[in-house]
């Protein structure tokens, strides 16, 4: 299904391979911490109204994107094989969820009338119809799977080793307010954008060894990613091989 392709399929497949394994491990490895640590059904936190609406404004949020995703699989790519379709699905409710900018309001609703506009115009002529139930189930199953596996996606270590490229956690960072070394991190979105350049983790050591220090924190755990890179791609020529 590749020859009608407009844009570089191949390359996308296999980002979104990448991106379907990582978190397949990360899914795995917060069942073995869950039942290591006997604590697989407790919940992290009280569920409130406030946590609730922001899993209902996720699901609403995921579903404008993958509309729209539908149709640019329809128009753009044209592929006719199902798993494609729900790996880009995959794929999207994960961007969506790394990137804040995706979140936004206004953002939303630019391609919320997109969506609208797209489906008045085109929807008979194309043959565009609403997410299945199937799509779904998958980000009410992404999303809560999320939630769940945020209480395992850290660590504690010595401040003392504390090096270049680290993510701290937000407690973390909290805890540096009020303290007079300079050079400290000032925010986290606890992904790669918020890695700590050398000086910042000097300045981390150094407040460890302060008055207001502690001798260990709290950091968001290193994924294997090039592991997943390399998977990712033979995941993608073993499927070409078999022409699914």
């Amino acid at each position: 299904f590749y020859a009608d392709s407009v844009i570089p399929l191949p390359a996308m497949a296999v980002i979104v391979y990448t991106f379907s394994i990582s978190f397949i491990y990360l899914m795995f490895e917060s069942l073995v911490l869950g039942i290591k640590n006997k604590d697989l059904f407790k919940a992290d936190h009280k569920i409130t109204v406030q946590s609730v609406v922001s899993v209902v404004r996720n699901f609403a949020v995921s579903y404008v994107y993958i509309f729209l995703v539908g149709f640019a699989e329809t128009l753009l790519i044209k592929a006719e094989s199902n798993y494609i379709n729900v790996l880009a699905n995959f794929f999207i409710i994960l961007t969506i969820f790394s990137f804040d900018i995706f979140k936004k309001w206004y953002v939303t609703a630019v391609v919320f009338v997109t969506d609208v506009v797209l489906y008045i115009v085109f929807g008979r002529s194309m043959g565009l119809s609403l997410p299945s139930a199937y799509n779904l189930l998958l980000v009410a199953a992404i999303i809560l799977f999320r939630n769940f596996a945020n209480k395992y996606n850290y660590k504690t270590v010595p401040t003392a080793e504390i090096k270049e490229g680290t993510v701290l956690s937000f407690g973390t960072i909290l805890k540096f307010r009020g303290s007079r070394v300079k050079g400290l991190p000032e925010s986290t979105t606890e992904d790669f954008r918020s890695r700590i350049t050398a000086e910042q983790a000097a300045s981390v050591v150094r407040w460890g060894k302060s008055k207001m220090g502690e001798e260990m924190v709290t950091i968001v755990k290193k994924l294997p990613f090039a592991v997943f890179i390399t998977l990712g791609t033979i995941m993608f020529l073993v499927m070409r091989r078999l022409g699914l």
